[in-house]
């Protein structure tokens, strides 16, 4: 289920749209890095703890959370294709 399926409110969306893009510019910061063969210390991590609990139902909680969980299994998805040598 699509989290805007879920009638969110404005509020509700800006946040989201928040929390999803700065995770997503996380990722490809830190893709960016390893592709220069830095390897920083810790990649930064975005949370739920940017999201204000009280301002979304639990299932809209959980689609949130999957998105992010998503967004995280691609970065690693791409980093192996980028650490396995060509044949």
């Amino acid at each position: 289920k699509s989290f805007y399926d879920l009638n969110p409110t404005e509020k509700q969306i800006h946040l989201v749209q928040q929390i999803w893009q700065t995770k997503l510019n996380s990722c490809e910061r830190f893709l960016r890095e390893k592709t220069k063969t830095i390897f920083p210390d810790n990649n930064p991590i975005v949370n739920m703890n940017l999201l204000s609990i009280d301002d979304f139902v639990p299932v809209m909680l959980a689609i949130i959370e999957a998105r992010l969980v998503t967004i995280e299994q691609r970065t690693q998805v791409i980093m192996e294709f980028i650490n396995t040598p060509s044949q």
